[in-house]
């Protein structure tokens, strides 16, 4: 694995991406090849401006396959689902492209053969697709890995390994010295096939790649000798955070000690990230403000006309290093809403909520008046999301390291909420913390670029806030 905007990311992955830029360049100078022969090819390809007009015709490709998540290896492992989502994305892209040549025909790298191109690139990229998912299978690209521990930690990690078949991890099985589970036991799927004692020969016997250390009592028990000489061999060895980490884009704090969190790498803020980030926070919502104004005011006219009830609702939350401010949204819940029960988790399906609200939920657009918040620096646009302070200190109390997501500004979108779905409960809140604090230890601008990225993808196709 390897990593981009500080998020991991396989080579499976990007061998996809990468073989189908070249696909569809390569298409591009083929049809121009047939059509017109060399002088075709080289009057398209063979000038700047040409390379340019392909590069940008490659690139609405990619964003609408992007955008229709056929760069989800959870999503191409499925026949049927890829089929119809690249028809989805060609039909996308194919209307994108029109619409840009009618615009201004000079950007048409087609000469005339528009249709043909395109329908010759879905061919070869189904073709392309069905060779990749077969290749993908393959034990050339299967990591045969071990895992050394049998408890709650390792087990979870094997889940998530096991939900990830695209990681191309294979798991050979667990050992540990635990007297309370017998060789040969299934432990989720891979059954505990030996004893730490015996880590070297099963590495033998089984032609391991790698080992992933999972063992929850590690200072009595760590088999160092026989991990030192399996290093050296060239076996990979790593510990189970970091493995989790890069699987997942979250820190587990389930046997997070805090010694992992003060000597892990990351979780630096320094000045000129912070400066910049403030930069681009100030330039961001002023254009928003800008831009969004007139959708505003009508979203102001439908509310007064939905609802009775103040336009926008201020509420105390938690912020930077425990500080309360008063963040502003659209209201899209009937007024008084909590009059009667008090501080409640807001849910995914909500009765408190109005005909307006569920429209604007459905878009986020009840989170413009947080450029303001951002404007007065309050908040920044990524970051955790802010909580009140009623759900703060139960939290606090249920979850360990949650007090640590307000050491930076909360966000108007931030990693969990592109990552997860609507929380409304400690074990939601549990999960939310683990991919803010992976946030927080791995912040950048080009990070907060990718998440807002996402965030767009999640808003033009109507996920709604999470």
């Amino acid at each position: 694995m390897f990593r981009i905007f500080n998020e991991y990311l396989s080579i499976r992955l990007a061998i996809l991406f990468v073989a189908e830029t070249f696909l569809l360049i390569f298409t591009l100078a083929l049809t121009a090849f047939l059509r017109a022969g060399k002088a075709g090819a080289l009057s398209a390809f063979g000038t700047v401006g040409g390379l340019a007009r392909a590069i940008v015709m490659t690139l609405i490709c990619q964003v609408c396959f992007y955008f229709n998540d056929l760069y989800d290896l959870r999503v191409a492992r499925q026949r049927e689902e890829v089929m119809v989502r690249l028809l989805q994305a060609f039909a996308m892209a194919c209307f994108l492209m029109a619409a840009l040549f009618y615009i201004d025909p000079r950007l048409d790298v087609f000469q005339g053969a528009f249709i043909a191109t395109m329908m010759l690139y879905l061919v070869v990229v189904v073709a392309w697709r069905i060779l990749f998912r077969k290749f993908s299978k393959s034990k050339v690209f299967r990591v045969r890995t071990l895992i050394v521990g049998s408890g709650e930690v390792a087990r979870n990690c094997v889940r998530e390994i096991i939900e990830r078949d695209e990681l191309g991890l294979q798991i050979i099985g667990f050992v540990d010295n635990t007297k309370s589970i017998k060789i040969g036991t299934s432990l989720v799927n891979p059954k505990l096939i030996g004893t730490i004692d015996e880590l070297v020969e099963i590495v033998e016997e089984n032609q391991v790649d790698k080992i992933i250390v999972a063992m929850e009592d590690r200072r009595h028990a760590m088999p160092y000798e026989a991990l030192l000489d399996l290093k050296f061999r060239g076996i990979i060895i790593e510990d189970v955070n970091s493995v989790y980490e890069k699987m997942t884009g979250k820190i587990y704090v389930g046997n997070l000690s805090p010694s992992w969190l003060i000597f892990s790498d990351g979780f630096k803020k320094s000045r000129i990230l912070m400066f910049g980030k403030r930069v681009f926070d100030i330039g961001l919502s002023l254009l928003g403000v800008m831009v969004c104004f007139p959708l505003a005011l009508l979203i102001a006219a439908l509310i007064k006309l939905d609802s009775k009830g103040p336009i926008v609702f201020v509420q105390e939350r938690v912020g930077q290093n425990g500080d309360i401010f008063n963040i502003m949204k659209f209201r899209s819940m009937r007024y008084n809403a909590e009059e009667d029960t008090g501080p409640v988790w807001a849910q995914d399906v909500d009765e408190r909520v109005t005909r307006v609200g569920r429209f604007l939920r459905l878009f986020r657009l009840d989170e413009l008046p947080q450029f303001i918040n951002v404007l007065r620096g309050d908040m920044s646009f990524v970051g955790p999301r802010p909580e009140r302070s009623y759900f703060v200190e139960q939290l606090k109390e249920a979850i360990p390291y949650y007090a640590q997501r307000h050491s930076v500004k909360p966000g108007i979108t931030g990693w969990a909420q592109v990552r997860y779905k609507y929380g409304a409960s400690v074990n939601d809140s549990l999960e939310k913390l683990q991919y803010d604090l992976f946030y927080i230890k791995n912040m950048s601008l080009l990070f907060d670029l990718a998440i807002l990225l996402l965030s767009i993808k999640i808003v033009i196709s109507g996920k709604g806030a999470k």
